[in-house]
């Protein structure tokens, strides 16, 4: 896989992380009290988990080319753990 196909891989999850955000955000607004603190809680995780993601693919953007492939390695540890986390935050909420 190229930088280009990474890149756009990458930024599809994050969009994707983001669309689950804005649903779990819009089903808190249907919430009250306790259910709505935990959906804020849990969003508040989805939200850090996704902004370490952003970081990441920045700095992968900003790579060499030479090492880009080694990073890609490393980023795709981080973003499966990642990508795992934001899964069990949304699945708390049901």
């Amino acid at each position: 896989m190229n930088r280009d196909q990474f890149v756009a891989e990458m930024k599809a999850k994050i969009d994707k992380w983001n669309a689950a955000i804005h649903e779990m955000e819009a089903e808190m607004h249907q919430k009250a009290g306790e259910a709505s603190a935990e959906y804020e809680r849990q969003l508040a995780e989805m939200k850090r988990l996704r902004d370490k993601g952003q970081q990441q693919l920045h700095e992968l953007r900003s790579e060499s080319d030479a090492q880009f492939e080694k990073a890609a390695a490393r980023m795709g540890k981080a973003w499966a753990d990642i990508a795992e986390g934001f899964s069990r935050a949304r699945s708390r909420l049901g």
